[in-house]
């Protein structure tokens, strides 16, 4: 696509030529494209012709430039998304993907030139050209450092994208998800009480047997989140209390007092899905949150849960600090407790224990 696109490359399929001139032509025919390939080839044509792009050429040490390209998509062409940085080489071979690199819909091309960095890539290639393997390279400090060109590189392609896709000067405050996953990213002219256009469903799941309204016989089973708890004899979660054993997230528990287990405190908790949900920043300055609810059922003490989430995904549980709201709560280890009724509108404004910009995720348990 690069090579066709900046004109190094003529092709002749049946005919029809394929060069730069042709090639828009081409592609908004979609019969001509594989459907399963067609949103790929359709982003790298956007991201190679179209202005509205980020568009930046980065110098890496001594080993020369590459060029990255980024475009975010708004929450009616989230579908068009690749949610990848395809890595392309001199001459413009498309080599391999990197992907999870944000939650954020997305497309993105890394473009590296004819430079050192080039050749240093092309001696790990396999002879497919569809990877660069490290285990080609024999000398153990020579494989470090190109295992270091690949971290940065992959580190510096997602920390632009989500900059981008994120940051206040993007005004793509309706992208997908967006109010999920990082409160920054929307702001008024004054930085304030900005809402995200877009509110976050999870849908309600139909089982066979019956449960609980806005609770899953998956959720009950494997919906375990990583280092949560544990799963006992009745298909629920255990979560231990200062006084136990168990810990949660970075060796905190969850929560606090509840049944008895022998000597252990513990609560059992199911994840409660169909909560209809708004998280956006409040108040930039002195970074406050407003956590926007409508409960679809009646819940006698709902765990409301804030997570801090990483590159690969990695949840980090976060706290909830100086909460205000009408509805009666208690904080519980930086967790919220409340009690839903069906229907109802609950508000929350808060601080948190973190002090970073974060992709966040809301997760709602009722404790039994």
């Amino acid at each position: 696509m690069v090579a066709i696109v900046r004109g190094h490359l003529e092709v002749i399929v049946n005919k029809q030529q394929v060069n730069s001139s042709t090639l828009e032509g081409i592609i908004n025919k979609k019969f001509y494209i594989r459907q399963k390939e067609y949103n790929s080839i359709q982003s790298q044509f956007d991201l190679l012709t179209s202005p509205h792009v980020f568009s930046q050429v980065f110098n890496y040490e001594d080993y020369g430039k590459f060029e990255l390209k980024i475009k975010g998509y708004n929450h009616q062409e989230v579908s068009k998304a690749t949610n990848n940085c395809l890595m392309v080489r001199y001459p413009y071979m498309k080599i391999k993907t990197f992907d999870n690199l944000t939650h954020i819909p997305h497309s993105a091309i890394c473009i590296i030139g004819d430079n050192e960095l080039n050749q240093t890539l092309r001696r790990i290639e396999n002879p497919q050209h569809t990877d660069w393997e490290i285990n080609r390279i024999k000398d153990t400090d020579q494989k470090k450092i190109v295992k270091k060109i690949l971290s940065d590189l992959r580190t510096l392609i997602s920390q632009k994208i989500r900059e981008y896709l994120l940051e206040s000067e993007h005004k793509q405050s309706d992208i997908e998800g967006a109010s999920e996953h990082l409160p920054y990213s929307g702001e008024g002219q004054d930085g304030n009480n900005e809402e995200f256009t877009k509110t976050h469903t999870s849908n309600l799941k139909s089982n066979d047997r019956q449960l609980p309204i806005g609770q899953s016989e998956s959720d009950q089973v494997l919906g375990l989140e990583p280092d949560l708890g544990e799963i006992d004899d009745e298909g629920d979660e255990k979560h231990y209390g200062e006084d136990g054993t168990g810990k949660g997230f970075e060796d905190k528990p969850i929560v606090e007092g509840g049944k008895e287990d022998g000597d252990k405190t513990i609560f059992k908790t199911s994840k409660l899905e169909g909560i209809h949900h708004k998280f956006y920043i409040f108040d930039k300055e002195s970074k406050k949150y407003k956590l926007n609810i409508t409960s679809p059922i009646d819940e006698e003490e709902c765990m409301i849960c804030i997570f801090a989430l990483d590159d690969m995904n990695n949840r980090t549980n976060i706290e909830f600090v100086n909460v205000e709201s009408k509805a009666e709560f208690i904080i519980k280890n930086g967790n919220i407790h409340v009690k839903f009724e069906k229907g109802i509108k609950y508000s929350f404004i808060f601080q948190t224990n973190y002090t970073q910009k974060f992709s966040a995720e809301v997760i709602f348990y009722a404790i039994k």
